[in-house]
């Protein structure tokens, strides 16, 4: 999931959707990209995958900013890289924040990825005021759930060209109608749900699943539990 954000954010930034249909007409057209390099990345939710983003991030030599649930705990256990060196120079976020800070985040970002779960806090977390606060030359990126942004507040940044584009994973009805008015513009991509689906994470997944299948039949609770009657 975070090697298919990082791949978005290139996309964007290199214009790519806009420069592929030039060949198609058999036109050279010149599309002015842009870097990654030294721009700023706002992740929203440093869970695992934010957390690995940031550190893809940083090979870009990104500055790296995060707004999450729990800033203080995140602080102490995610910010350094597992290089066993932990310096102040490792950190792999520049700066971790609360939700509450998203007003005063959201306007410093060139990019904003998404990777908080979908729950009653987070729905729709992302609407017109949000989104009015990023800047024009700033992009959104979304692997997690589509209904964390509004779409409708997003459409109308997209077409007035209050945000430069978004680039999605997710949809809002799964698999998308081909004849959506947002796959309709040249500011915003969609890739179909396909960053967990590796034949790597499919291996990993297998694995999980034998290894339970044995911890169960011995009567043992099994890894990644998350039935509460289960775990205790």
């Amino acid at each position: 999931m975070a090697e298919l954000t990082i791949f978005l954010m290139i996309y964007l930034a290199k214009n790519i959707k806009n420069a592929g249909s030039s060949l198609m007409k058999r036109r050279v057209i010149s599309v002015l990209g842009s870097e990654l390099h030294s721009k700023t990345l706002l992740i929203i939710g440093l869970g695992a995958t934010g957390i690995e983003v940031a550190k893809l991030a940083k090979s870009f030599n990104m500055h790296v900013v995060a707004v999450t649930k729990h800033p203080s705990s995140k602080k102490k256990k995610r910010l350094l890289k597992t290089s066993g060196v932990h310096a102040e120079h490792d950190a792999v976020v520049d700066d971790i924040k609360g939700l509450g800070s998203l007003p005063e985040s959201i306007p410093i970002a060139d990019y904003i990825s998404i990777h908080t779960p979908l729950n009653n806090e987070t729905l729709a977390m992302i609407g017109k005021e949000e989104i009015n606060l990023m800047k024009s030359s700033a992009f959104l990126i979304n692997v997690a759930r589509a209904a964390i942004i509004d779409g409708d507040a997003l459409y109308s940044a997209l077409v007035d060209g209050k945000i430069a584009g978004a680039a999605f994973d997710v949809f809002w009805d799964e698999p998308a109608d081909p004849n959506d008015r947002l796959l309709k513009l040249d500011n915003f991509v969609l890739t179909p749900h396909i960053a967990g689906w590796t034949i790597e994470s499919a291996k990993a997944t297998a694995s999980i699943i034998v290894t339970n299948i044995k911890i169960i039949s011995q009567g043992e609770i099994p890894l990644t539990a998350v039935n509460s009657v289960l775990s205790h």
